[in-house]
C-alpha cells in the first residue's frame, strides 16, 4: 500500500511540472508572434534612406614592422568627439587588439560633402601641435602605422594598383616618407562609400575606402568670420619645396614653437551592383596584415593566470586540510601513548599516579 501512495503521488508529481512547461511553451509561442526583429552588426542588413546618419567608428592602429604592436587610435592626438563611447567587444576583437570608438566624423546617406573641417583650433582652420606630438607622429609614420575603420561593420580599405591590377589593402596609414621631402602627415581623408540600392529605395552599404591626402596649411581657405560653418576649400598645389603636403619636422621646433596643422575630409558616394551578400568578397583578396601574436599571447597568458589563481587556492586549503588532519590524528594517538606509558611506569615502579593527571 505504501509504494502504490508512494507512486501515486510521484506520478502528480510529475504531472504539475508537465504542465508548467506545456503553460510555457504556449506563452512563448504567443509572444513570438508579437515579437520584433532586432539587428546584429554583421549579420542582418541594414537600409539606410537618404539623409540617414552614417557613424564611423575608430578601430586601432597597427604596424606592418616588428614588433606589431597594436595601438588605440586616440593614442595620438587625431580630433575627438565631444564625448567618446566605447563598443562592447566580441572575443575575437579582443584578440585582434581592436579599440572601438566613435569617431568626429559627420556623413549623411547620398550627401557628398567637398571639403568639411574636422575640428576647430587656436585660429579657426588650424591647430597646434607640440614638439612632444609631433615626434610621436613621426615614431607612428616611420614605423609604418595603419589606422583601422569600421562603417556598418564594415572594415576601411585603400585601393592600390600592383602591375595594372586592383588590389585592396585593409586601413591606411598615417603618413608617409619621403627621401627628399620629408615625413609627411596625412591630414585630409577622401571617405568613399559604395552603395546598392534596395527595390524599396532604400540603400546598403557594400563599400568603404578612404583615400588619404597630405595638404599643407597655406592650400586652406574658409569662412573665418562664421563661428558654425564647418565647410573648408583646398588649392591646387602650386610649385613648393613640400609640394603642397604637410610636413613634420620636430627637429627644427625649438622652445614654445608648436607646429599648426589642420585636419579635413571629404565625402563621396558611389553606387554599386555588389550585393549586400556579396560586400565581404573584396576583403577575402586583400592584403591583411599578419595575425596579432603580441594580442594572443597576453590575454592566454591573462586566462592562464585568471584559471591557475582559483587551482593555487585549492592546492594551498588542500595541504592545509592534511596537515590539520594529520595533527587531529595524531593527538589521540600521543594520548593513547602517554596513557600507556604511565600505567607502564606506575606498574613497574608501584607508583601511584596522581588523581590529577
Amino acid at each position: 500500500w505504501a509504494n502504490k501512495t508512494y507512486c501515486k503521488s510521484f506520478g502528480q508529481g510529475m504531472m504539475i511540472p508537465m504542465r508548467s512547461i506545456v503553460l510555457c511553451l504556449c506563452v512563448l509561442a504567443s509572444l513570438s508572434s508579437t515579437c520584433q526583429g532586432f539587428y546584429v552588426p554583421g549579420v542582418a542588413p541594414q537600409d539606410f534612406e537618404d539623409g540617414d546618419v552614417v557613424e564611423i567608428k575608430t578601430v586601432k592602429m597597427e604596424s606592418t614592422k616588428k614588433p606589431k604592436l597594436p595601438y588605440p587610435y586616440y593614442y595620438l592626438p587625431f580630433c575627438r568627439p565631444q564625448h567618446l563611447e566605447n563598443t562592447k567587444e566580441n572575443l575575437g576583437e579582443v584578440l585582434r587588439g581592436d579599440r572601438i570608438t566613435n569617431s568626429p566624423y559627420e556623413l549623411h546617406m547620398n550627401k557628398n560633402v567637398t571639403c568639411r573641417l574636422l575640428c576647430r583650433g587656436e585660429k579657426y582652420l588650424e591647430k597646434s601641435l607640440t614638439k612632444d606630438q609631433v615626434e610621436m607622429f613621426e615614431d607612428f609614420i616611420k614605423s609604418e602605422y595603419r589606422v583601422h575603420w569600421i562603417m556598418d561593420n564594415l572594415p576601411v580599405a585603400t585601393k592600390v594598383t600592383y602591375d595594372g591590377t586592383d588590389r585592396y589593402v585593409r586601413g591606411f596609414p598615417v603618413g608617409f616618407v619621403d627621401a627628399t621631402k620629408g615625413i609627411h602627415i596625412f591630414n585630409h581623408v577622401i571617405i568613399i562609400g559604395k552603395v546598392h540600392k534596395s527595390d524599396d529605395g532604400t540603400h546598403r552599404i557594400v563599400g568603404f575606402e578612404v583615400r588619404a591626402r597630405s595638404i599643407g596649411i597655406d592650400r586652406y581657405s574658409g569662412r573665418v568670420e562664421d563661428a558654425d560653418d564647418m565647410s573648408c576649400t583646398i588649392k591646387q598645389a602650386e610649385g613648393s619645396q613640400s609640394g603642397g603636403g604637410m610636413v613634420l619636422n620636430s627637429e627644427k621646433m625649438q622652445g614654445d614653437k608648436k607646429q599648426p596643422i589642420i585636419w579635413s575630409y571629404s565625402v563621396s558616394w558611389e553606387p554599386s551592383d555588389i550585393a549586400w551578400a556579396s560586400r565581404w568578397d573584396t576583403y577575402l583578396s586583400t592584403d591583411d596584415a599578419e595575425v596579432h601574436w603580441f594580442s594572443i599571447i597576453n590575454s592566454l597568458v591573462t586566462v592562464f593566470f585568471l584559471s591557475g589563481t582559483p587551482e593555487l587556492f585549492l592546492a594551498i586549503s588542500f595541504r592545509l586540510h592534511l596537515f590539520v588532519s594529520t595533527i587531529c590524528s595524531l593527538i589521540p594517538l600521543y594520548n593513547r601513548t602517554m596513557n600507556a606509558f604511565c600505567a607502564y611506569w606506575s606498574t613497574s615502579h608501584n607508583y601511584q599516579l596522581p588523581s590529577t593527571l
